[in-house]
């Protein structure tokens, strides 16, 4: 992601707990232009996606409306679209897509 990428702030405390239980804590921000999710963790060296990158699904990405991310939903980010949702942080829309060559399945989201 570009850092010339205009960033808006979703949340600026938010605490997830990942698969592996591991959890991730920090700013919240949502890229319009980049369809990108992304979780700033102080503990992490670089910014979590939270989104698949539009490089990963260019087509589908880029069909969405510019309020509407990807989201993870395999490995270690099984339930965060689950999580984001309870919290109030996106509405799913209850499509999902699916990505790649192994067709992994994306959340349709809304960003709040």
């Amino acid at each position: 992601m570009s850092n010339t990428t205009p960033l808006r702030l979703v949340s600026a405390d938010v605490e997830l707990t990942l698969s592996t239980k591991k959890v991730i804590a920090g700013r919240l921000e949502h890229s319009p232009s980049a369809r990108s999710l992304v979780l700033f963790d102080p503990e992490e060296l670089d910014p979590i996606l939270l989104s698949v990158a539009a490089g990963e699904a260019p087509l589908e990405t880029a069909a969405l409306d510019a309020d509407h991310v990807l989201l993870r939903g395999w490995t270690e980010h099984r339930g965060v679209p689950e999580q984001l949702h309870e919290d109030g942080l996106v509405v799913l829309t209850g499509e999902e897509v699916q990505i790649g060559l192994f067709r992994l399945r994306a959340a349709v989201a809304r960003v709040r």
